[in-house]
């Protein structure tokens, strides 16, 4: 929990931040809850190395949410997600608090790691709209309260 409210952890690729991350952060903003995007998330307390940043912020989190999106094109035609969501991934499967409350999102095109192997849903990049509305009904699955009508979609930022 940051700053009263339940906290989200959105692992995302910095490519696809604005049009896939910046709209679940919004969704979840409208129910009041904080959707944290590491990049762009303050240094809290004296320790501002990557790893420790990492920690803190999966540590006060409430419920962890990877997006999977179509970042890299390797030369034998796969398509991976960035290595940080992969890390992210594993890093959040071994916290308690979180394991239990992990939704991973993934473009089609999209090859995982045989070591991952979540079960996913599908993400659309072009329209997360479908997406989003899929992660709300999660957060009400595990407890959080997500009021109907906050599921509308809205402007971007």
């Amino acid at each position: 929990m940051l700053n009263g409210k339940a906290t989200v952890f959105l692992s995302c690729s910095s490519f696809f931040k604005l049009t896939v991350a910046y709209p679940f952060s919004d969704a979840l903003e409208r129910i009041d809850m904080q959707g944290v995007i590491l990049e762009d998330a303050p240094i809290i307390g004296e320790r501002w190395e990557p790893e420790e940043k990492l920690e803190l912020y999966l540590n006060k989190s409430d419920a962890f949410l990877a997006l999977c999106t179509p970042d890299d094109h390797l030369d034998d035609g796969s398509i991976q997600t960035r290595p940080n969501i992969i890390d992210e991934i594993a890093r959040a499967r071994g916290k308690g608090h979180l394991r239990d409350r992990m939704a991973i999102f993934k473009e089609v095109s999209v090859k995982l790691p045989s070591n991952i192997n979540p079960t996913y849903e599908r993400l659309e990049v072009e329209d997360p709209t479908r997406a989003i509305d899929r992660f709300l009904a999660q957060l009400l699955a595990w407890g959080f309260k997500v009021p109907t009508m906050s599921r509308r979609r809205s402007g971007h930022r």
